[in-house]
């Protein structure tokens, strides 16, 4: 299908006249990912023609915003369907949240008390690929998404491209030495570790490994949240540690952790392959073995200021897109309560959520994308008859 006949179908759609069969036309579109990047530049088009738009009623961009991403909110038993807010798959999330911008755009033309408490605020930009990577001797070397350079560390060359550093370990390599590389609020970045496994590091995570896996195993230690991809070699398991006295066994698969020391459990979500989970429980270890598509959550009850692990327990069928969604630009509110999503928006835009009043008892469904700014998450989340108020420029005040 050319640009000019999905140009015109989307704006039929958005001005509420098209017909049945456009309308089939236009969902195998949408249902196709081929078309993605080319619905994305006509909706750009579309945002140019924004006076044009002013007079299309609201309800008609939400229902667009439903057919782009074929995901509607579940419903609860705390909220009315009716205040349900639509959110987008990961597949869909650069196009819907364009969608949602515009809408935006539109809804500040006639503010109101709430969209104004929001817009008077300093809006943040999403985060970025940006971390701190701290050799054997100290140093910290500063990295970002525009870098490009290689650094020589004994016989280990460090090679830098935008936002993945890659360890190339020749015969010289002397002894063994760590490497920390660690992201902060607002960052994530990629790591390729010296046998080749792979690993993506989210916000305000730290991930400690050693510049060559010259021993029996490979060990590397994490805190907060990464995906792996390791590469497989059964003569040398590769392990995951992490401050809750759990420890990750993996032969070769791709799996991701959840570690955050502020969640109310640990998390290892396995997508491919084999591991085994061992948490060191009251003094007591117990091991469970997952296979793809099952979740190790090892629970923490809170002991002071530190939560220890609790039990450990095995969940099915795990719907792993939605485990991995913010490695792929997302937000994950599936099953989430406001507390859990607040404190994704914390380590990504950086900032400080409190609360004025009881916490609305919400439970979020689907994703919002995170290459949006603040301002639009938050419109998004007011939908879900949720209130904001910014105080300063990275406080932000969750209403009752």
């Amino acid at each position: 299908m050319h640009r000019q006949e999905v140009y015109y179908l989307l704006k039929q759609y958005i001005s509420n006249q098209l017909t049945y069969k456009e309308e089939a036309k236009l969902k195998l579109v949408l249902d196709d990912p081929a078309y993605n990047e080319l619905l994305v530049e006509v909706l750009h088009d579309l945002a140019l023609m924004q006076p044009q738009l002013e007079a299309y009623r609201e309800e008609h961009w939400q229902d667009m915003i439903a057919s782009i991403t074929r995901q509607s909110v579940k419903a609860s038993a705390t909220r009315s369907i009716a205040k349900r807010f639509v959110v987008w798959s990961a597949a869909a999330a650069v196009l819907a949240a364009l969608v949602v911008l515009l809408l935006f755009k539109k809804q500040d033309a006639t503010p109101s008390g709430k969209q104004a408490a929001i817009a008077m605020a300093k809006d943040i930009m999403p985060g970025t690929d940006k971390a701190i990577l701290t050799l054997a001797d100290g140093s910290r070397v500063v990295l970002d998404e525009h870098g490009h350079r290689t650094l020589l560390q004994g016989g280990v060359a460090l090679t830098q491209q935008g936002g993945q550093l890659s360890y190339d370990v020749n015969n010289s390599a002397n002894s063994l030495q760590y490497n920390t590389l660690a992201t902060p609020k607002g960052g994530q970045f990629q790591l390729v570790l010296p046998d080749g496994s792979k690993v993506w590091l989210n916000a305000a995570s730290t991930l400690t490994f050693p510049t060559a896996f010259s021993g029996s195993d490979r060990q590397v230690v994490l805190s907060g949240e990464a995906y792996f991809e390791i590469t497989s070699n059964a003569s040398k398991p590769f392990y995951v540690k992490t401050g809750d006295n759990v420890n990750i066994k993996v032969l070769g698969t791709g799996f991701n952790v959840n570690a955050y020391q502020n969640e109310s459990a640990l998390r290892t979500t396995l997508l491919q392959g084999a591991i085994s989970v061992t948490a060191s429980l009251s003094g007591n270890e117990q091991t469970v073995l997952l296979k793809p598509l099952q979740q190790a959550q090892v629970s923490r009850e809170e002991n002071g200021s530190r939560h220890s692990p609790d039990k450990i327990t095995v969940n099915n069928n795990i719907d792993v897109n939605t485990v991995v969604a913010w490695k792929n630009g997302a937000f994950n509110l599936e099953g989430s309560n406001l507390r859990e999503v607040m404190r994704q928006l914390e380590r990504w835009y950086d900032i400080e959520v409190t609360y004025e009043g009881n916490v609305p008892d919400i439970m979020f469904a689907g994703k919002i994308s995170r290459r949006v700014k603040l301002s639009s998450v938050l419109h998004a989340l007011e939908e879900w008859g949720v209130n904001f108020r910014m105080d300063g420029d990275r406080h932000l005040v969750v209403l009752p």
